[in-house]
């Protein structure tokens, strides 16, 4: 039996994304047989985005809202991980930039390995070569003061089991929630498979951290300082230890030809 993915979309101001990005993840999910739901976190939009993900809710009783009055990205996610029912758990932005073929691949990947999580890595992206750069720094970065394995750290679609994600005492409200799930992963030894994936341009709508790039930066970078500073409060205090028997994995495994 596949197991059940709830798709968690963090949405701000998202109204001319709603109906066209939920549409075509439904439809992706329901050809692959892919058991799913989809829910919608509405983090302190001031446009019409609650009004079309409660019309999209009541067109598909697989997707639910959640309206949240307070922003933060990182919020809406520890958000929807809290009220997710399903086995697995995957972050996509509500942008419409993340391709749900490689949600597909990503599931596909976590049904044959059995990991803790699969993390993708974008080997071609349509939003610039600065957007590259940073991501490229900011995972050098990561891999030097943490040691973590590899590669576009805050890349989604990432899929964790939902029990695993638990363990993890997730807290960041910002857009370092990426980091902070693969540090925690990482400090207790869970296990992990790669692969590529793309980014697609965004179509509607404005992009909200092209917009505040350096902001949303320096905020990323004063995190991974404040998490290696007090490493032990914030990481080791947190989480339990890893168990003795589990195994690690690093694998990097690309998606199939074609």
């Amino acid at each position: 039996m596949r197991h059940s993915l709830s798709i968690i979309l963090p949405m701000l101001n998202e109204e001319e994304n709603v109906e066209p990005v939920t549409k075509e993840l439904a439809q992706t999910l329901e050809a692959a047989s892919i058991p799913y739901e989809i829910i919608c976190v509405s983090n302190g939009s001031t446009d019409r985005t609650e009004e079309f993900i409660t019309t999209c809710s009541q067109q598909n009783p697989h997707i639910r809202g959640i309206f949240l009055r307070e922003k933060g990205y990182g919020l809406a996610i520890t958000t929807g991980f809290k009220t997710a029912t399903t086995d697995l758990l995957t972050i996509v932005s509500g942008d419409g930039q993340v391709d749900p073929h490689d949600i597909v691949k990503a599931y596909e990947i976590m049904e044959r390995t059995d990991v803790d999580i699969v993390k993708p890595r974008r080997t071609h992206r349509s939003d610039g070569w600065h957007r590259a750069f940073l991501a490229a720094a900011h995972t050098i970065l990561l891999k030097i003061v943490f040691g973590l394995p590899g590669w576009d750290i805050d890349a989604p679609p990432k899929i964790i089991k939902r029990a695993f994600a638990e363990r993890l005492h997730l807290e960041n409200k910002e857009f370092s929630i990426d980091d902070e799930i693969m540090i925690k992963t990482h400090h207790i030894g869970g296990t992990m498979a790669e692969l590529d994936v793309g980014w697609r341009t965004r179509k509607h709508g404005t992009p909200h951290v092209a917009r505040a790039i350096l902001k949303v930066s320096w905020c990323m970078f004063k995190n991974i300082m404040r998490w290696r500073l007090h490493y032990r409060a914030l990481i080791t205090d947190k989480i339990s230890p890893p168990s003795p028997n589990k195994k690690t994995a690093g694998e990097h495994i690309s998606p199939p030809a074609g």
